[in-house]
């Protein structure tokens, strides 16, 4: 629950209250709430009366959970949601068990700048990292499976020519991958985990922009990154995924 972005729209965005469940003089509280003292921690989103502005839930512990629950909190205030927490709530990576529900992918292509920049567009993709294969520049990604299914993935990444090789970590994405792409698809070991190249090689279109200095998320550099690389892109659309306090943060630069 750490995560910066969360605890800025947690104290932007609502007013925040904490009530112990071991204290005396919060006894009174909890007892309006029916909560009782011996719950594990519950976050309850409150319209002015007091009222839920959504349904109570235990157990939200994840950092997407939390921010999708913010998200539904605002919509039923009739409030705007920002970008920036949008973001926060589509990625599944921040999730403590991540690893096992997320997708991962590697395509090589001629450029792995224009690789990160184009793969990073595409819908349920949550990470990108330029590495190198034999010689061959390649974009590891990883992605959601809830929102993008493994062929079409590599549809979209062979819309965008960045299937010069398809690497499949298992049987089944191999078969898909082949239907696709033909001999440009590689099987290897499920475990297969190309070298990353230097991190000045990382996001290259971020990493030279005006934006580099900023504590951004994972998903916003990489959203952010894709933009940059269109070229003509207005300040406007890229601060728009940005938060109240990295745009200030900007301004100072």
């Amino acid at each position: 629950m750490s995560h910066p972005l969360i605890v800025e729209a947690i104290e932007d965005l609502f007013v925040p209250v904490l009530v112990y469940n071991n204290k005396p003089e919060d006894e009174k509280t909890l007892t309006s709430f029916k909560e009782p003292a011996w719950n594990n921690p519950v976050v309850r989103f409150l319209n002015s009366t007091g009222r839920d502005l959504i349904e109570r839930k235990e157990g939200v512990w994840q950092t997407p959970a939390l921010a999708q629950r913010m998200i539904a909190s605002l919509d039923s205030a009739q409030r705007n949601v920002p970008a920036y927490l949008e973001l926060v709530a589509a990625d599944a990576n921040l999730a403590p068990d991540a690893a096992s529900k997320l997708g991962r992918a590697t395509f090589a292509m001629h450029c792995y700048w224009e690789g990160e920049a184009k793969l990073g567009k595409l819908s349920g993709v949550l990470s990108t990292r330029a590495a190198l294969v034999d010689g061959k520049e390649v974009v590891d990604i990883t992605y959601d499976p809830s929102r993008v299914d493994y062929r079409q993935l590599v549809e979209q990444a062979k819309s965008v020519e960045c299937t010069s090789t398809v690497y499949a970590r298992i049987d089944e994405q191999f078969e898909t991958a082949k239907k696709l792409v033909g001999e440009r698809a590689e099987l290897v070991e499920a475990n297969f985990n190309p070298r990353s190249a230097a991190d000045s090689e990382q996001k290259h279109y971020l990493r030279n922009s005006i934006y580099a200095p900023l504590d951004l998320g994972e998903l916003q550099a990489v959203k952010i990154n894709s933009l940059l690389a269109g070229g003509l892109v207005a300040a406007s659309e890229i601060e728009a995924l940005l938060s109240p306090r990295q745009r200030i943060k900007l301004q100072r630069k």
